[in-house]
């Protein structure tokens, strides 16, 4: 019995010491595995790039002018803060620079 339990200490040693040894170039990802990251990285750019330019042809109102309104359609009051903010958001370039 103390004989079966010395071994598979030792086994155990052993399997640590390789363990530890072992280098990062034994566990090597296959080789499609950045070009997939690459490719997926590409993927994401484009298509924020085309979203980005897309939303500035819809001619979106502000966001807090969105969210003030959604705020009054549920029927709730929007903060005072919130409302300052749309109102902010809905002027002009040039007035928001003078105010």
């Amino acid at each position: 019995m103390a004989e079966l339990r010395r071994e598979q200490l030792e086994a155990l040693r052993r399997q640590r010491e390789e363990f530890m040894n072992a280098s990062v170039a034994d566990a090597a990802q296959p080789w499609w595995i950045l070009p997939a990251w690459l490719f997926a990285f590409a993927t994401f750019t484009v298509l924020l790039f085309l979203s980005l330019r897309l939303l500035k042809r819809i001619n979106l109102p502000p966001f807090p002018i969105l969210v003030e309104r959604g705020l009054m359609r549920l029927g709730i009051q929007p903060p005072k803060a919130l409302h300052a903010w749309a109102r902010r958001a809905a002027l002009a370039p040039i007035a928001r620079a003078l105010s």
